[in-house]
């Protein structure tokens, strides 16, 4: 513990850190909890001891690919120990007797990269627990969720009142034989809904589109999946620096009508697509003649430009939902999330603050806009 006194009556939080950000999410999760102790316990991992004030918040992370609430060291020894060790703990919290839930899994490492724990081992204790939970509780079993892109299933599962919804149980190994069990019910995942994914540890995969102007479809396609809401057909959409055409390929497969601002000209193919109309101006100036269901800005600008961009596009209602990059020049930028987050949350937006798998060194703001 590098030699820190632990809080006491604390809450155990982790917090994972894409590869190369440790020290920036430790320093935006000082920001969030400035009342709550951070450490780098197992590279990518933060430990955060948390006020008990501090974890009753409703809390925005930008930097943290996944979080495990509620966190309890465990150890085990071997696969089937491993499997025999989180089903005794899990059980109880699971299925009381009176009240069901449904449930998904998610088997992690939370080693670094010099004592990472083999895939191959994850997926062994992975089928161990499910086995497990099959043989000696069925009606567990049943409610267990096979696909790890499924949405939230907030019914009560069994009809039971106060159910509270899918919970998610996640252990995360830090070595072979040491991890952490997590595990949190549906009311407590609402809460922390802007940094705990549905996804396992965090991190969507999106095939290549070779047939996409360049690489930035992935981040719009991600986007969707984190909101579990896609850009519709027949839904209008306005494409800020839009050239040469990443996120409007995406609206214009998907159905919809795009207008591109840009100084640019998107790529051929795209400008020639009836569903788009292209219009040669500054980004920042434009506004729409009527609000529309979806802004798509990628554009390369300063933080702050953004944030006024954003900001603008909100005040006035002019769209429904929105998809932001935030590109930083350097650390420094970084703090600026937090004047990102106060903007957001002072006008009643359902908004995420994530750095996606697909990002670089960017955040992603995306959500829905609440009306003015």
């Amino acid at each position: 513990m590098n030699g820190s006194q632990i809080l006491p009556d604390t809450e155990l939080r982790l917090h994972l850190a894409r590869e190369g950000f440790v020290p920036w999410l430790k320093d935006e999760l000082a920001r969030v909890f400035p009342g709550s102790q951070h450490l780098v316990r197992s590279p990518p991992w933060i430990e955060s001891r948390l006020t008990p004030a501090e974890a009753a918040q409703v809390p925005s992370v930008a930097f943290s690919a996944q979080c495990l609430p509620n966190a309890v060291p465990v150890s085990a020894a071997s696969v089937s120990a491993w499997a025999n060790a989180a089903f005794q703990w899990l059980l109880p919290q699971l299925d009381d007797g009176t009240t069901l839930r449904p449930w998904r899994l998610h088997v992690l490492s939370a080693g670094d990269t010099q004592d990472c724990v083999p895939t191959g081992r994850l997926r062994l204790i992975d089928q161990a627990l499910r086995q497990v939970v099959k043989e000696r509780r069925r009606r567990l079993w049943k409610l267990l969720v096979a696909d790890p892109l499924a949405p939230w299933n907030d019914a009560a599962g069994d009809g039971t009142a106060g159910s509270g919804g899918e919970s998610l149980v996640q252990l995360a190994l830090a070595t072979p034989e040491t991890g952490w069990l997590s595990l949190s019910h549906g009311e407590e995942r609402k809460k922390l809904r802007r940094c705990l994914s549905r996804f396992p540890a965090g991190i969507i995969e999106i095939a290549n589109d070779p047939s996409a102007p360049s690489q930035a479809h992935a981040k719009l396609r991600e986007v969707q999946w984190h909101l579990n809401r896609e850009i519709l057909p027949g839904e209008t959409c306005v494409d800020l620096g839009g050239s040469p055409g990443g996120w409007s390929h995406v609206a214009l497969r998907q159905g919809a009508s795009v207008v591109a601002i840009d100084r640019s000209p998107l790529r051929e193919d795209l400008m020639s697509d009836p569903k788009l109309t292209f219009l040669k101006q500054d980004a920042f100036a434009f506004a729409p003649d009527t609000p529309v269901d979806w802004l798509l800005c990628d554009v390369i600008a300063f933080p702050q430009r953004t944030l006024e961009l954003l900001e603008r596009w909100l005040d006035h209602g002019w769209c429904r939902w929105f998809c932001v990059t935030i590109k930083f020049r350097g650390a420094d930028d970084y703090p600026l999330l937090e004047t990102f987050k106060a903007m957001l949350s002072a006008r009643g937006s359902e908004y995420s603050l994530r750095q996606l798998h697909s990002n670089r060194n960017e955040v992603t703001a995306f959500g829905r806009a609440s009306p003015p």
